[in-house]
């Protein structure tokens, strides 16, 4: 495996990662978490290997997912595309990503998960200052906590979600361009009225194409004993789409700066200095007694 070809992206997760201490020049980059592995792998110069038989069993990323990691998610890729050589993209290349993600999202009636993503991109034109700021992130989840009210799993009722197919019979591939053609149903007039009522398992959930031709979307977990219910909103969609918009302009002008921040505050925020000020216990108030620094035979004796 260790003499395989590795694409530029290749990393280390954190479960199973073991490195040499001397060989690593920078410390990981406080993303908190999501991405803070990818980071420390791409900007270390090690030569990675894969171990037969070590496996980890985790959660299925598809149930785990939400409006906050999708926020994570979509922030540590365009610091990566802004920071490492290997993959430098031109500036619109790289808008293309937060574009893509919100698409999707806006798609699939999922306002909540593009509003999230949206809070990334612009969290991420704000320089590498942000994460230095934001290191613990309790405001940041606070505030995407604050903007998730359909897409949190609730119970299901015991009748479960009713359906109302129609568009959603459509041919495979006339269903498909139909749903790209119309940004399914938001350029449709009554389409929360006409458009189907779907239900959708969770192998459908990261997808886009099931939920074409559904004005109404329930999505169930694995045992389907929880689920959630999103529902077309023409002003939530172009409200969100215009927002892009202004945020792809403000990305186009400032890329080269940001780019530029990026690699210089990159190197900072990862070096041992950073993280031995970052980490450092606050300095006591003024007026307050010394911490007792003597050892504790000393200190027993003196008492």
């Amino acid at each position: 495996a260790a003499q395989q070809a590795r694409p530029a992206s290749f990393y280390g997760g954190w479960w199973f990662f073991a490195f040499p201490v001397a060989a690593a020049a920078h410390y990981p980059f406080p993303f908190f978490v999501r991405g803070d592995d990818v980071s420390f792998s791409l900007a270390n110069d090690f030569r990675i290997a894969t171990l037969n038989g070590v496996v980890s069993f985790q959660e299925d990323f598809t149930e785990k997912e939400s409006p906050q990691t999708l926020y994570l998610d979509l922030r540590h890729g365009l610091v990566h595309h802004l920071v490492f050589d290997s993959l430098e993209r031109s500036a619109l290349g790289t808008a293309k990503i937060p574009v893509r993600y919100m698409l999707r999202s806006l798609l699939r009636c999922k306002y909540e998960s593009a509003e999230a993503q949206l809070m990334a991109w612009q969290d991420v034109m704000q320089g590498p200052q942000f994460f230095d700021a934001h290191i613990d992130m309790t405001a940041r989840r606070a505030a995407i906590a604050a903007l998730i009210r359909d897409e949190a799993w609730q119970d299901v009722p015991a009748a479960g979600p009713g359906e109302r197919r129609l568009f959603s019979r459509l041919p495979r591939r006339l269903r498909y361009y139909f749903g790209l053609v119309t940004l399914n149903g938001h350029l449709i007039p009554f389409w929360s009225r006409t458009g189907d009522r779907l239900v959708l398992d969770i192998e459908a959930r990261g997808l886009v194409p099931p939920a074409f031709g559904g004005a109404r979307l329930t999505y169930l977990n694995t045992a389907r004993s929880k689920g959630y219910t999103v529902t077309h909103s023409k002003r939530r969609f172009f409200s969100l789409a215009w927002r892009m918009a202004r945020s792809l302009l403000a990305w186009q002008r400032g890329h080269s700066r940001l780019r530029a921040a990026y690699r210089k505050g990159y190197g900072e925020m990862t070096s041992r200095s950073y993280w031995e000020k970052t980490l450092a216990p606050p300095a006591p108030p003024p007026g307050s007694p010394a911490p007792d620094t003597s050892p504790p035979a000393a200190a027993a004796s003196a008492r």
